[in-house]
This record gives structure tokens, C-alpha cells and sequence, in this order.
């Protein structure tokens, strides 16, 4: 039984893209810190007895559709975060895979990154979707755990020169002057408050009877101005990604008021459900 469920995995990550109607992005958090004796550890966890993949052992990862366009690296943090608990900062892109789900319908891009642990006396808080985590110290221990390219991924870590792992000052750190790092942050502060008030005009306010049509209206106007806001937000967080590196502390701003924005979208478009008894459309 075992046997044939691992080539049951192993089956849907080969490439027949026949049936393929969607071509969904995931992050994964291929996440190192170092013990109490300097070796280096990796966590995997493991999924839930009543998941669609029982038991399978596997890296922090999830779709990046919250909200869709959603960019890798805010999204490796958020599924790390929502399934693991840990805050983490990636190092860099170790490589990726692809594999096939929804019965071939759904293709996925895995990209897997190499992360740190912000604070190294984090706790591992699985959420209701895991049930276990071990920190393992060799391939050798996810032989029998997890799949092929997934095994690759774990080699490619374990022998990543242990400066990475030791995480020195970045080479970005000459270009993190206060002036700079200010100016951002104001810039990005400007763009995530433009037409905030109006949001908080809408939210939460009791809705009057006979004005219902009206009030959906209304949300519909502020729901497309956030939408906006935060997709320009999130192309501003790849010109800074791309120019800074995932680590500095311009990334680190930019990806701040990038959350912002786009839990104030979801705050609007929850809204909107809620009042107008209807799904709040998807502007791509």
C-alpha cells in the first residue's frame, strides 16, 4: 500500500499536460537553522491523516492566489507563517519542479527557497492541515519521506556553502542608507493611505434600509481602488526585490506596506460579500 501510494505521488508530478486548464505559482520554505552542536537542521512536516496526501512529509508551501498575481517571496512568508507559525527570510531561489493536481487540470510551479529563521527560538505551531514536524539532519533521514525532486532540493541545501547558512551582512547593505530607506517608506506610505479614508467610510457601517444598491455601489468603487493600490504596491515590490535582494531592508519596507494593502483589498471585498450577498469579482 505504501509502495503504490508513493508512485501514486510520484505519477502526478510528471509533466502530461493534456488536461491542464490552470498554471498556478508556489512558494515553498526549504527552511535551515543551525543546532545546538553547529549542524545544520531542515524541517519538514507532515501532512494531516485526512488530507488528500495522508501523512506525506513535505516543505512549508502553498499556492501564491491570496490574492492572485500574489508575488513568490510574499507568499513563501505567508504559508510558512499560516502553516508553521515561524517567521522566516528567504536567501535565495534553490531550484523548482512541476506537478500536476486537480485530476491533471492544475499544473504547479513549485519554486523552493533556501530560508532563515528570523528569530532562532521560534516554536514550530503546525496548523490543522500538519500533524507533525522533525528537523532532520541528512538526506538519508527523507529517503523514505518525501519524493525524488524533493529529495534533490533537501542535497541542494544540506550543501549550500556554509556562509549562506551562516547569513553575514548581505552585499545589499552598502545601498540600505537611512535617507534611502526613508524615502521608500514614505513613497510606499503615500500609495498604501491614497483613498484609505474612503475604506473606512464603508466598513463596518449599518446599511440603511432601502440603500443596500447603493452602499454595493459605493463598495465596489473603494473594492477596485484597493485592488489597484495593491497590485501597483506589488510592482514596486519586485523593482525593489530586484534591485536590493529579498533581504534588505527596502524589500523588507516595501513588502510591509504590500501586506497592508492587500489585507485592507480583502477587508473591502469580505465586505462586499457580506452586504451585497454576492462574490466580490477578481480584477486581474
Amino acid at each position: 500500500m505504501k509502495k503504490t501510494y508513493k508512485k501514486y505521488l510520484e505519477a502526478i508530478m510528471m509533466n502530461d499536460d493534456k488536461k491542464v486548464k490552470n498554471i498556478i505559482p508556489v512558494s515553498a520554505g526549504v527552511i535551515l537553522k543551525i543546532g545546538e552542536n553547529g549542524e545544520k537542521l531542515l524541517l519538514l512536516i507532515q501532512r494531516a491523516k485526512d488530507d488528500h496526501f495522508p501523512n506525506h512529509w513535505e516543505f512549508p508551501r502553498g499556492r501564491c492566489d491570496k490574492p492572485m498575481g500574489e508575488s513568490l517571496i510574499h507568499c513563501l512568508k505567508r504559508e510558512v507563517k499560516e502553516e508553521t507559525g515561524l517567521d522566516v527570510t528567504p536567501i535565495k531561489e534553490i531550484d523548482t519542479f512541476e506537478y500536476l493536481a486537480d485530476k491533471g487540470k492544475r499544473k504547479s510551479i513549485c519554486h523552493n527557497f533556501l530560508c532563515k529563521l528570523k528569530n532562532p527560538n521560534q516554536k514550530v505551531k503546525l496548523s490543522h492541515e500538519h500533524q507533525n514536524f522533525k528537523w532532520i539532519q541528512s538526506v538519508g533521514e527523507a529517503e523514505m519521506l518525501v519524493l525524488p525532486d524533493q529529495k534533490k532540493s533537501i542535497d541542494k541545501a544540506f550543501n549550500t556553502d556554509l556562509q549562506i547558512v551562516s547569513y553575514p551582512e548581505n552585499h545589499f547593505t552598502k545601498n540600505n542608507s537611512v535617507e534611502e530607506i526613508k524615502m521608500i517608506d514614505n513613497y510606499l506610505k503615500e500609495l498604501q493611505e491614497k483613498d484609505s479614508h474612503e475604506e473606512d467610510d464603508v466598513i463596518g457601517v449599518p446599511v440603511l434600509k432601502g440603500r443596500r444598491k447603493a452602499k454595493c455601489k459605493q463598495l465596489m468603487i473603494v473594492y477596485k481602488k484597493s485592488v489597484a493600490r495593491y497590485k501597483k504596491l506589488g510592482r514596486y515590490l519586485d523593482v525593489i526585490e530586484k534591485k536590493y535582494g529579498p533581504r534588505s531592508k527596502q524589500w523588507e519596507r516595501a513588502d510591509e506596506h504590500y501586506s497592508n494593502a492587500t489585507q485592507n483589498s480583502d477587508d473591502i471585498g469580505m465586505e462586499y460579500e457580506r452586504v451585497c450577498k454576492k462574490k466580490a469579482p477578481y480584477y486581474g
